[in-house]
């Protein structure tokens, strides 16, 4: 007997035997565990009963979930009601909602929470109602076809794609339930993409942000990034007591790598929290709640479309990427762009003397990159800029 070959579905193998007529075909089986008793079972051929992997890790799935009866069981019970027969066997009809919400209950507060909440109810929850086994590949190709069309990024697709893998194997794995029964294919993505701005784009973007109103949020978070190189999440979650304005300093908590990061102020950046208007005792930068701000991801693209920055940057993070290439144009050490980055801290054993010393090499490096910043955007094109836009162009 011809040895069983294993499919890329678990529990779905096949056998090649011939048929009448001495042609070749395959038989399809599938493996499975119901109420403690393992089952084997033929499930159709290629060729004859055109069946397909695809198709046996259906069957299979329905097995599972008691939607089918196994062979045995059907061959040996007499016919019951539906309603009867499924009583006891009936399980929690996990949906990918379902799965969703249990996968965020299992996960509690994580870092990238929000933009997968976002990214489900944006685009995966038209496929809530349906079980991972129920989901085709004509469904996903639809959606990636329209987020193209929608302007969404390569990676924006891919990041989706991942996110539905990554709830359909934590169903698997939590909830014993199938997967998918067809492979996502994902886009390719740029290994690397430049988002450093060149000194013109610069020069745009500062004329924008000096044409907005003092009530403009972004373009308050957008210039001290670009001054600071620090991330948006980081910069939405500060306080007041953070800002230490005296000792030319700012305390960010709970940076990307865990830590607390204490970070030097240059002379411009503090000019910049000084402008900042305080509508809130305890957020930097509140919403009209009075809460934290969430995002400013509207108000960083409208920006960043008036300052005709290239399209596939990122409004907010491209400034991160400038703030670091600026720095390395300059010759500061990698190690040291690395601590404004947030990427490295020194040990904690380090020495009282050492900090200090770090601290004020940290501050003059950061006044002299916002001394370069100042002077390519003062570069002969910013006349030019306020005219582009001129007054119907401001940005409130």
């Amino acid at each position: 007997m011809a040895q069983r070959i294993k499919t890329k579905y678990p529990g779905v193998l096949y056998r090649p035997c011939k048929a009448q007529g001495g042609f070749q075909d395959d038989t399809f089986y599938i493996v499975y565990i119901l109420d403690g008793k393992k089952h084997e079972e033929a499930v159709g051929r290629r060729k004859r009963d055109q069946m397909t992997a695809t198709m046996a890790n259906g069957i299979r799935a329905k097995r599972l979930l008691g939607e089918e009866l196994p062979n045995r069981t059907t061959r040996n019970k007499p016919a019951q009601p539906e309603a009867i027969l499924f009583e006891e066997e009936k399980s929690p009809d996990w949906t990918l909602r379902a799965l969703w919400n249990s996968y965020l209950e299992h996960q509690g507060e994580y870092s990238s929470r929000r933009d997968d909440t976002y990214m489900f109810n944006r685009y995966l929850s038209r496929f809530g109602d349906k079980r991972p086994d129920e989901l085709v590949y004509l469904d996903t190709r639809r959606l990636k076809m329209e987020m193209e069309n929608g302007g969404s990024s390569p990676a924006s697709i891919k990041y989706m794609l991942s996110m539905l893998r990554r709830i359909v194997r934590f169903g698997k794995k939590a909830h014993q339930i199938p997967g998918l029964t067809f492979e996502l294919e994902f886009p390719k993505v740029p290994k690397k993409i430049e988002e450093d701005l060149s000194h013109s784009e610069i020069q745009r973007l500062v004329g924008v942000l000096d044409e907005c109103g003092p009530g403009n949020t972004a373009a308050h978070l957008m210039r001290i990034m670009l001054y600071t190189g620090r991330r948006t999440g980081e910069l939405l979650k500060l306080k007041w007591e953070h800002v230490h304005l005296e000792d030319r300093y700012l305390v960010i908590l709970d940076t990307k790598n865990g830590d607390d990061l204490k970070l030097p102020l240059s002379e411009e950046v503090m000019k910049m929290f000084l402008a900042i208007p305080r509508l809130s005792k305890t957020w930097v930068f509140p919403g009209a709640d009075g809460q934290a701000i969430k995002s400013v991801r509207s108000g960083a693209n409208t920006i960043k479309k008036r300052a005709k920055l290239p399209q596939h940057y990122r409004a907010t993070y491209c400034l991160r990427h400038t703030f670091a290439s600026i720095a390395a144009s300059m010759g500061i050490p990698l190690d040291h762009i690395g601590r404004h980055l947030g990427h490295t801290q020194n040990p904690k054993s380090v020495t009282e003397r050492y900090a200090r010393v770090s601290q004020d090499a940290l501050r003059e490096e950061a006044g002299r990159i916002a001394d370069k910043l100042n002077e390519i955007a003062k570069g002969p094109q910013q006349g030019k800029i306020a005219a582009q836009i001129g007054p119907s162009g401001k940005i409130g």
